[in-house]
């Protein structure tokens, strides 16, 4: 890539500003800074044109064309019959880069050459020496002008991309020069590696500092461009005959570190080949000549390090199957010093057959990494046939294809080791078994007393992982109340007043709340006898710690029960009759003192009346509650009371009786009671006797006038039809009806009362046959509400397998007349009766769609003599149901109610099957 535009001459470079007219067209360029370079005389300001002023103004117009597309000129023009100037022009964000340069010619230059980009000097407009060109052919090359210089803005533009990628985005160091050796541009690396920016390095010059005396390779040094001084780069000669130059160099950057740099030079031509610049790359290799000399380093202590440590080196050329062994190994697996290479096959008849499979994968190719490490110990085989162990150690290597080349390691017999480590590892399973199924939490702990080993029962204990707790503090699993003891143990163990700590301490649990531990740790020391820490084991306590805190309080409980209940309490010894324990009660009971008791334990007995004092003697003395002992006392105030008394034994685990407890319970009221009780039961029974009677004798004198009232009744009503022409005979068959009516209602009412006396004394005598409930329905219906003066009539339903049902034929008829006559009383259609055979029970249901019965009313609807709110206007006594209920629970069955108010009513009548029924 020619980047010969990129250089500058400091001493003929310039910048410009541009110059636009109204209408923004570039008309000119204008000079406004210099470098540090120029002197005062050039700081005058000048235009573009004011140099080009004696050249046909097309020439200029074309530049401006040009420089207005955005493409670099260069531009050749004669200044005298035997010199030329040379402008190159370019294009900045800011502005316009101008280069002058200046050359003697041997010949006059006819015309001036204007080239659109340095580059390519096949775009060349010749501009003759002549003021006077036509119009058309002006035209005519502006035209042209314009496409060369489109193209060339886009070689340009592709050009500036490629190069500002690689001053950028190098990693290395790139800085051009001009002809003199003054760097002109430094990119971002150079800034990095030499510790210095651009603009303290633009300006500088490169140089060579050669200390023969050090032997050591020349220094790069910066330094101040001097006009004067007449010495070239140290590259420039060198250059000359050749187009680049590398040189290892050493640097002090800014920071004053050495740099070990590879420093390479080239130079750069122009279209004539004359030099107009260089170009440095540097590079940084301190770290490579530091590799060298650590790898050579490190090559002479490998070879001391592998002798001194009983190791031997050994090599495997993959592609050659080659394994190479330096004597070390040779002679450890009693093969000779002179054994030339072999292949990996020879090598795994080394092996014993056991271990192979696990040394195949080193023969593979696949291993895709570089530097992948192999480790392996196995068994070998000497040639004598004996077993021992050698470990390796080694690495994989790969060639520029990334493929693995060659495995290189050491090797050394662990024999004595092995042998140690199978047995150490023997003892070790077995103790970790041990230890890994304890239901006590094996510990250790550092000096610091943070946990450094802990079994699996700490936990399934606490709930914490093994992971969380290791490292930590032991504290910070203590309870806050605890903590001040348990660390007050842990640092006099510290200090040497006790190698052992005993402790109940609680720990927290990860769920929340504590455990109960019983702590034992032991200080350990080393062979010195210094502390390095501690080991115990937590023992779970938590069961036998909530025990005795239950039995703790259930002690104070029970002393705070027992001392203020009204009931005496005591206990005895197992063996003697000594009191151990009896509360304040005794002194209420007996209106003795509790000293007495203790004094004399069998002092109580005298408080007993005689009659009962051998019962209760037997039963203390001889330790016999066979039964409740019920007897009296004579109180000390002279009164006497009854007491209940009961005992029992506490035995412990081998049946032994430690403990005689008994209890006390004054009965005196309810003995009273209880005599009160059966007086009023006497009367009461007399009285119920008295009103069965009553009702009895009642009834059977109600139903004595009762009987000729009706008599007479159907006699006047015969009397009546036969004076049928009488006026008066519809009156009077309407006041007999009346009087038959409420003669009627009497009667019920007399039938009913009778019923309930019955029940209640418990009198109803009950016939179990065996019966058709379908049949026994249907003749109900038919003899007693098939000829009614309204034309309604039952509507029967069946649904189900017919079975016999054992129960009485006169209570369950009772009880469907009377639901039966309830539906026709209470509505306007015709009731329906369901029979359903189900496989426990028969259910009938009374349905009809009258009055219904108020929600409210339903909870009192089987109670004595109640009636429903919305049935005042209809004729009842109130005990229908009643009895209806109680005859079905006389026979085992049930009636239930469900009822809406303006809808209707369903009855559920069920009678359960006969305990000879196949179902049950």
């Amino acid at each position: 890539m020619d980047l010969s535009f990129l250089t500058q001459d400091p001493i003929n470079l310039f910048f410009f500003d541009p110059v636009f007219d109204r209408k923004g067209c570039l008309v000119d360029l204008k000079r406004h800074r210099v470098t540090r370079y120029h002197t005062a005389k050039d700081t005058v300001p000048t235009y573009l044109s004011d140099w080009l002023r004696s050249q046909p103004p097309a020439l200029f117009t074309s530049l401006l064309q040009a420089l207005e597309k955005g493409a670099p000129c260069s531009l050749t023009y004669s200044v005298s019959s035997s010199e030329t100037d040379q402008l190159n022009i370019t294009p900045l964000d800011e502005g316009y880069q101008v280069q002058k340069i200046s050359r003697t010619l041997s010949e006059p230059m006819p015309v001036s050459e204007l080239h659109f980009g340095k580059s390519n000097p096949s775009v060349t407009t010749s501009i003759p020496h002549s003021n006077e060109v036509g119009p058309a052919n002006l035209r005519e090359r502006n035209e042209e002008l314009e496409k060369q210089v489109i193209e060339q803005a886009r070689q340009v533009k592709s050009l500036s991309i490629w190069q500002n990628a690689i001053l950028n985005y190098t990693g290395q160091a790139i800085l051009t020069t001009d002809s003199a050796g003054i760097i002109q541009t430094v990119n971002q690396a150079s800034e990095t590696l030499l510790g210095y920016s651009a603009q303290e390095l633009c300006g500088w010059v490169v140089r060579l500092r050669f200390d023969f005396d050090q032997a050591t390779s020349p220094v790069l040094e910066f330094c101040a461009y001097n006009p004067d001084e007449s010495s070239f780069p140290f590259f420039k000669p060198l250059l000359v005959d050749q187009k680049s130059v590398k040189q290892e160099c050493i640097f002090l950057n800014k920071q004053g570190t050495k740099i070990h740099l590879t420093l390479t030079v080239s130079r750069l031509d122009d279209e004539n080949g004359l030099i107009i610049g260089y170009v440095g790359i540097a590079s940084d290799v301190s770290a490579l000549n530091t590799a060298k000399a650590q790898l050579q380093s490190i090559n002479q202590r490998l070879q001391v390090a592998t002798q001194a440590a009983n190791q031997g080196i050994w090599e495997y050329d993959i592609s050659k199957d080659l394994v190479i062994w330096d004597d070390y190994l040779l002679k450890l697996h009693g093969l000779p010093t002179d054994t030339p290479g072999f292949s990996f096959e020879r090598f795994l008849e080394l092996i014993h057959p056991d271990d192979r499979s696990h040394l195949l994968p080193l023969e593979q190719t696949n291993l895709q990494e570089d530097n992948v490490v192999v480790s392996h110990t196995s068994r070998r085989l000497r040639a004598d046939g004996e077993v021992f162990y050698v470990e390796i150690s080694g690495r994989v290597m790969q060639d520029d294809q990334g493929k693995p080349s060659r495995l290189m390691g050491v090797a050394w017999d662990v024999t004595p080791r092995k042998l140690a480590d199978d047995t150490l590892r023997a003892s070790e399973l077995r103790y970790r078994l041990l230890v890994d199924h304890l239901d006590t939490v094996v510990f250790q702990t550092d000096l610091t007393g943070c946990w450094t080993y802990l079994n699996p029962a700490w936990e399934t204990i606490t709930g914490f992982s093994i992971d969380e707790t290791t490292g930590g503090l032991f504290l910070d699993w203590v309870l806050p109340n605890d903590r001040d003891t348990a660390r007050l143990l842990y640092e006099e163990a510290l200090i040497g007043r006790r190698t052992t700590v005993r402790q109940e301490v609680r720990f927290s649990h990860k769920e929340g709340g504590y455990g109960w531990f019983s702590l034992h740790a032991q200080l350990l020391v080393n062979e010195n006898h210094t502390p390095t820490g501690f080991t115990g084991t937590l023992t779970d306590i938590t069961d036998r710690k909530t025990a005795e805190e239950a039995m703790l309080e259930s002690s104070e409980r029970f002393r705070e029960i027992a001392e203020n209940v009204d009931e005496l309490f005591w206990v005895r010894d197992g063996v003697s009759n000594r009191f151990l324990y009896v509360n304040p009660a005794y002194e209420k009971f007996t209106g003795l003192t509790l000293e007495d008791l203790n004094e004399n334990p069998l002092s109580f007995l005298a408080l007993i009346v005689e009659e009962d004092r051998p019962l209760v003697l037997n039963a203390v003395v001889e330790n016999e509650w066979s039964t409740i002992l019920q007897y009296q006392i004579r109180h000390a105030d002279g009164g006497l009371r009854w007491l209940k008394a009961r005992g029992f034994e506490a035995t412990n685990e081998a049946g032994k009786v430690t403990r005689r407890i008994g209890v006390a319970t004054d009965i005196t009221t309810t003995i009273e009671k209880q005599h009160l009780l059966e007086e009023s039961l006497q009367k009461e029974q007399a009285l119920n006797a008295l009103k069965s009677q009553f009702i009895a004798t009642a009834s059977h004198e109600f139903r004595t006038p009762l009987t000729a009232i009706s008599s007479s009744v159907e006699l006047m009503r015969f009397y009546v039809e036969r004076e049928a022409s009488n006026s008066l005979a519809p009156l009077i068959s309407k006041h007999l009806n009346t009087i038959s009516s409420k003669v009627i209602s009497l009667d019920e009412l007399i039938g009913d009362t009778l019923a309930i006396s019955k029940l209640e004394e418990g009198k109803i005598q009950i016939n179990l046959e065996d019966l058709d409930i379908a049949i026994l329905c249907w003749e109900l219906v038919k003899s007693t509400f098939s000829d009614r003066q309204d034309r309604r009539q039952v509507e029967l339903e069946t649904t189900g397998t017919p079975t016999v049902v054992t129960t009485d034929k006169k209570l369950l008829q009772h009880v469907l007349t009377n639901l039966l006559s309830n539906a026709f009383k209470f509505s306007a259609k015709n009731p329906r009766l369901k029979i359903r055979y189900t496989s426990q029970s028969t259910i009938l249901e009374v349905i009809d769609e009258g009055i219904g019965i108020p929600k409210a009313d339903l909870p009192n609807l089987f109670g004595k003599f109640f009636r429903a709110t919305n049935a005042s206007q209809f004729k009842g006594t109130g005990l229908g149901l009643v009895i209806c209920q109680e005859y079905l629970k006389l026979l085992n069955g049930g009636l239930n109610v469900i009822s809406t108010e303006g809808i209707g009513t369903t009855f559920t009548v069920t009678i359960p099957y006969a305990r000879n029924h196949p179902d049950y």
